[in-house]
């Protein structure tokens, strides 16, 4: 049996979304074993231990939950639900490279959890790949759009990303307190994420309109 295109790219997506999901699953089971459990005795870690890890997990979720739930929907408003637009191969592999490169950062995140800042600096790393892959993903699928949330991205990442480095740089703040202080960064980029690309995230009514990204551009209109 042949298969036709579109089913072909359904099947790729798909299976891009799998792997994604196995290894930042296998990153979030890492990142909770870190946190409970001691690397050395392997007994569960004390109170004061797991409040010293806790800023870096929880900055790690807030970033995680977004990228996999943003990452999806891309997936789908580029490859499934716009019908009218062509399916590159090339822009897919694309794709799967870098949200192949997002996952292992995301894996890597979670195995530094208790390394000083280190886990800080694998997100600071994830958000500066991501900024880029904003700004080129930009001009291949959504230039004739008015879809604006790619760009958002680049832009909210690249902010967080800043003002990541004026603490993590900063000499004044102690260690325990430039992690807390990334973790409200990392509060912030999320929530300003959400806030500004909820239509991307939650569209209204996209099932079966022709155009997934037509459906996109005239709810940013509005």
């Amino acid at each position: 049996m042949t298969l036709s295109a579109e089913k072909r790219t359904e099947r790729s997506v798909d299976s891009l979304q799998k792997v994604y999901a196995f290894v930042i699953s296998l990153a979030l089971v890492q990142a909770i074993q870190i946190v409970l459990i001691d690397r050395t005795t392997m007994d569960f870690v004390d109170i004061h231990t797991m409040l010293q890890r806790a800023p870096a997990f929880v900055a790690l979720l807030l970033v995680l939950v977004p990228f996999y739930h943003g990452m999806n929907r891309h997936l789908d408003v580029c490859y499934i639900e716009n019908t009218e637009g062509q399916r590159a191969e090339a822009a897919l592999l694309f794709d799967f490279v870098v949200f192949f490169v997002d996952s292992c950062l995301l894996f890597a995140v979670a195995y530094s959890i208790g390394h000083d800042l280190r886990a800080f600096a694998f997100l600071g790393v994830l958000l500066g790949v991501d900024v880029v892959w904003s700004a080129i993903s930009h001009f291949i699928h959504y230039t004739l759009t008015e879809v604006r949330s790619v760009k958002r991205w680049a832009v909210i990442n690249g902010m967080a990303v800043g003002a990541g480095l004026f603490v993590g740089l900063n000499q004044w703040y102690s260690p325990a307190a430039k992690a807390w202080l990334l973790l409200v960064i990392a509060l912030g980029r999320t929530v300003c994420d959400y806030a500004f690309c909820w239509s991307f995230y939650f569209p209204k009514d996209v099932g079966r309109r022709p155009s997934a990204v037509r459906t996109l551009t005239e709810e940013s209109r509005g």
